[in-house]
């Protein structure tokens, strides 16, 4: 009897852990033709131009307003960054996301968002937020980008796929965060959403490996 209840109990919690690991964020980052860093759980790449996606899973968030996407940059100063609005064809992506607006700058922690090995590297020149606009649409099928698969091949959601070319000279690494909230239709209340660490994204310099990535940037 005990046996068979300790099946039981193990045969649940995998389930529900199984159920916990497949849960699509709120919000994603996704850079396309990026390798999955396992060690620092990131969407890497070593190009200078890519497509980096903010992804939003309206359809079980709901619409999730005044989206930021916080940009951190390591190194001396001086780089180039430009971040152009663009479209995707790996998925269905018919809307081009608006101008992204720089909303403000600056250095050491983050005021919203946790300090994930990011904020508190003493190799962090200033981190910039950008406003994406809120999103509510749910035109592009919406996957876990969680780095089990180089690209996902189930899309069980529908929600917001916003692209921007990213075009980066002169800094050592650029990392990508996203964050901001949804509103409950009932009650009003304000729930907050950010990339989890499993679900970002960066272009590093080129190390001899990524573990030395790791060591160098203490993730």
């Amino acid at each position: 009897m005990f046996r068979r209840l300790a099946v039981l109990a193990l045969v649940l919690s995998t389930s529900v852990w199984a159920g916990a690991a497949a849960a699509i964020p709120a919000l994603q980052i996704y850079i396309d033709g990026a390798t999955y860093d396992t060690q620092s759980q990131t969407w890497v790449t070593t190009n200078n131009d890519f497509d980096l996606w903010v992804v939003g899973d309206v359809s079980q968030s709901g619409s999730i307003y005044e989206v930021k996407l916080a940009v951190s940059f390591f190194g001396l100063g001086g780089g180039v960054f430009t971040l152009t609005p663009a479209t995707t064809s790996r998925v269905t992506d018919p809307s081009l996301p608006a101008a992204p607006v720089l909303l403000g700058s600056g250095t050491g922690n983050h005021p919203v968002l946790p300090v994930h090995g990011i904020f508190g590297d003493p190799t962090l020149h200033h981190w910039e937020n950008y406003v994406l606009g809120d999103f509510s649409a749910q035109d592009s099928p919406v996957a876990n980008f969680n780095g089990s698969e180089t690209f996902p091949t189930s899309f069980p959601d529908h929600g917001q796929v916003n692209v921007y070319h990213v075009h980066v000279e002169g800094w050592n690494k650029v990392h990508f965060d996203a964050y901001d909230h949804t509103v409950d239709s009932m009650n009003g209340k304000e729930t907050f959403w950010k990339t989890p660490g499993s679900h970002d994204g960066e272009l590093p310099l080129q190390p001899t490996s990524w573990g030395a990535v790791k060591s160098l940037y203490g993730r």
